[in-house]
């Protein structure tokens, strides 16, 4: 081209969106309208830094703003994060709620994003998000309606969207490896992914120092389905809603392993990592088909069901003389437990780290504050720490023992077993159909008046 050919965007005539990675230098778009822009830095400003008003300053004179209304297209690379600014409105500026893209995965390549923004009359909103790459990651305020995605092969790295409304979209991808933060409000909509939902943090020798996390500023009236393990600490500032569910088909929490086989301290312990808080009541559904060696603490009562199978890995029970299989991390409920609350595993519920299943003092433990009018029921030990009044016609602790005083000849096992199982075979929890059979059982387990544990079907 001739020296004195002007760079940019030159489309006078036109109405266009422009996204680059680097910079967009002041005036270097010409165009008959915009809708949106995007760049690693506006005019020297960092994405970080820009605001709405940054973003007006590559508009040259005479280029005009207008609604967006479109699927827009955007990339991303390890270098540097790239802000896009909307028209959501009718007027002569950009929304000051950017959406700050990243891309957290060091491979040496892009992560590509569309996001489809639709109009209602005189309001834009984001409809949905698409990543695909490794580790595509987004901040905002703007809402998300619908959903937040990576493409089969991809994985999604932090999201951390803080409208008010929380997060309302469905969040999907074959791994998650990053934060999910609702910073302002509840999580409404379903977090469902085929591998582990979060990741470990490590220092150099390969020792755990923290885990990833799901936080949200209000209520779990969604669901959280996990395919591989569910790696993050779960934060819930409101209640986990009835009709809410977090199942797990691999582990609740991370333990420290080396070379695949778990590190204990001098005591027996467990290092464990992760787990769920929920700061209200625990009115809905917790299920694993693997451990649980997070804690699992409710500040509410619980009203729902907590339901672990358990699963032999990392040379857990070597040199033990039970199964170090099921709930592995403290329990906690501190508002007391309902009549319709109960708490199961197919292993410990509780672990006290020694070949003494008496030896409650140690390890991890039930706690109850206030009384137990529910069920709480485990193959092998519960390792009792601080309760109320325990409810003895629904306590059935170490079933699995023909020296237990519920044994009843191994149906009390049976009932337990069933709700993990159909005919034998393990339960998929990301398959709806599955999901359905495991909760049915969980929620239909009830004490019979032989006082045996019911409900479940083979």
């Amino acid at each position: 081209l001739p020296a004195n050919t002007v760079g940019g965007v030159q489309l006078p005539q036109d109405t266009v969106a422009v996204a680059v990675a680097g910079n967009l230098p002041a005036a270097s778009i010409v165009a008959k309208a915009v809708p949106s822009v995007a760049a690693g830095s506006f005019a020297g400003v960092s994405a970080q830094n820009a605001t709405n008003a940054d973003a007006l300053v590559p508009l040259a004179p005479g280029t005009a703003l207008t609604q967006a209304n479109d699927t827009f297209l955007l990339f991303v690379s390890e270098a540097n994060p790239v802000a896009q600014f909307l028209v959501t409105g009718p007027g002569s500026s950009f929304d000051p709620r950017k959406m700050l893209f990243a891309d957290q995965v060091n491979d040496n390549l892009p992560v590509a994003i569309a996001d489809a923004v639709v109009s209602c009359g005189n309001s834009s909103t984001v409809s949905s998000v698409g990543f695909t790459g490794q580790g595509g990651s987004l901040a905002t305020a703007q809402p998300i309606t619908t959903s937040i995605f990576a493409t089969p092969g991809g994985s999604l790295g932090d999201l951390i969207l803080s409208a008010p409304q929380g997060i309302t979209a469905d969040i999907t991808a074959d791994t998650i490896i990053g934060n999910i933060d609702a910073v302002n409000g509840g999580i409404s909509g379903t977090i469902q992914t085929k591998g582990d939902l979060g990741r470990t943090i490590t220092d150099i020798n390969g020792n755990i120092t923290r885990v990833t996390y799901v936080h949200a500023g209000g209520d779990l009236t969604g669901q959280i389905l996990v395919g591989g393990n569910l790696v993050s600490q779960v934060n819930l500032a409101g209640e986990l809603e009835e009709d809410a569910v977090i199942a797990v088909q691999g582990d609740i929490g991370a333990v420290q392993t080396s070379n695949g086989i778990v590190v204990t301290r001098p005591d027996g312990s467990l290092i464990r990592f992760g787990g769920i808080n929920v700061l209200g009541e625990l009115e809905g559904q917790i299920v694993a088909q693997g451990n649980a060696f997070g804690d699992i603490n409710a500040f509410g009562s619980l009203s729902g069901r907590i339901g672990v199978n358990g699963n032999e890995e990392y040379g857990l029970s070597a040199g033990k003389n039970f199964s170090r299989t099921g709930i592995l991390g403290n329990v906690s409920i501190v508002g007391g437990i309902q009549t319709s609350g109960a708490i199961v595993s197919a292993g410990l519920l509780g672990d006290d780290g020694s070949n003494n299943i008496n030896n409650d003092t140690a390890g991890t433990h039930l706690s109850i504050s206030g009384n137990d009018k529910g069920i709480l029921a485990a193959v092998e030990d519960i390792n009792f720490g601080a309760t109320g009044s325990l409810n003895q016609k629904g306590l059935f602790e170490n079933v699995g023992s023909p020296t237990a005083p519920k044994y009843a000849g191994g149906a009390n096992t049976a009932a337990i077993d069933a709700i993990f199982t159909d005919h034998g075979v393990l339960l998929d929890v990301t398959v709806p159909s599955e999901l359905a059979l495991l909760l049915q059982d969980l929620l239909a387990l009830h004490v019979n008046n032989k006082g045996n544990l019911t409900g479940t079907t083979p």
